[in-house]
């Protein structure tokens, strides 16, 4: 009797040192479990603006945009500036949508405008090859003489359509008027043949003028 009860007092002695042992256990656990889940937060949602010195990765650089030219041109002073944006861009593609009025020919060609022919849709349709602005003339040329040629006493430069047109590059005749749109590439020659500079103007596709920026 008096020693199952000394086991009682015994039992009843260690009972609460275990009770505190396992809460404290089960406290640091919990206490490890929220540390590590703070941890993780701060590393995935860390502002990297503060105190953080990274470099910056920088791209490849935006395609430069193909220099375009819109408008008419003509002889003289009505040339220049599409003379200028073409040697600005020598050996580069541009857009271009132009229109020659005062050689305004016809698809047969004429003075200053030299053409082609070939099938097209059962059809045949009239290309320009070739269209020659004057760029100085002798002060004798008359206002009236609104279409002068190296004839006259002239110089200039020959546009010359180099290679066959494209999807996306066209040369045609619109109410008579020679026309040049799209994608060309541009080669400013320096060659002078009787009174005329050339400059190629190779048709491009888009892509092919995408490619060459």
């Amino acid at each position: 009797m008096a020693a199952n009860t000394a086991k009682a007092h015994e039992g009843h002695g260690r009972g609460p040192k275990f009770k505190v042992g396992a809460a404290l256990a089960t406290i640091a656990t919990l206490v490890g479990i929220a540390t590590g889940l703070l941890t993780l937060r701060d590393q995935l949602f860390s502002d990297d603006s503060k105190g953080n010195d990274k470099t910056a990765v920088v791209g490849p650089s935006a395609p430069r945009k193909t220099p375009r030219y819109d408008g008419i041109a003509g002889h003289l002073a009505e040339g220049r500036a599409l003379l200028d944006f073409l040697d600005q861009n020598d050996r580069s593609a541009v857009y271009l949508d132009v229109g020659f009025p005062k050689l305004a020919t016809g698809p047969g060609g004429g003075d200053n405008v030299l053409t082609r022919t070939e099938p097209f849709k059962g059809g045949t349709r009239y290309l320009v090859s070739e269209i020659d602005v004057m760029t100085k003339c002798d002060s004798d040329i008359t206002p009236a003489n609104v279409n002068p040629t190296p004839a006259d006493g002239c110089m200039g430069t020959a546009l010359r359509v180099n290679g066959p047109e494209t999807t996306d590059s066209r040369t045609f005749f619109e109410h008579g008027v020679p026309s040049m749109k799209g994608y060309f590439a541009v080669d400013v020659t320096g060659d002078l043949h009787q009174g005329l500079t050339a400059i190629n103007l190779k048709p491009l596709t888009a892509e092919q003028a995408r490619a060459s920026q």
